[in-house]
């Protein structure tokens, strides 16, 4: 049996914790290697996307103008460390990194 995994990638106006916000989340849930669940939603970040992100997202500002915003309690800011992952898979072993 192959474990349940949940993929989530996060789309940003940056690649600053600091200062940069989110901008999409996606997640997929798999089980027994098949894909049995998908959800994403667009995230108004409360700043402009600059143009580069723009390009590179495909997420335009007039995009994100009427989506939820996401708010992070400021402790978890704070734990932010410079070592970033652009997808990860969490299972019931815990969070494994799959692309650095």
């Amino acid at each position: 049996m192959l474990p349940r995994l949940a993929f989530i990638d996060v789309e940003t106006t940056g690649a600053n914790p600091v200062v940069d916000r989110v901008t999409e989340i996606a997640i997929l849930r798999v089980e027994n290697g098949v894909l049995v669940e998908r959800w994403s939603s667009l995230v108004n970040p409360g700043m402009g996307i600059p143009p580069s992100i723009q390009g590179f997202t495909g997420i335009t500002d007039a995009m994100v103008a009427g989506a939820p915003q996401m708010r992070i309690p400021r402790y978890c800011r704070a734990s932010v460390s410079t070592s970033t992952a652009s997808h990860i898979a969490l299972s019931s072993d815990g969070p494994t990194t799959i692309t650095p």
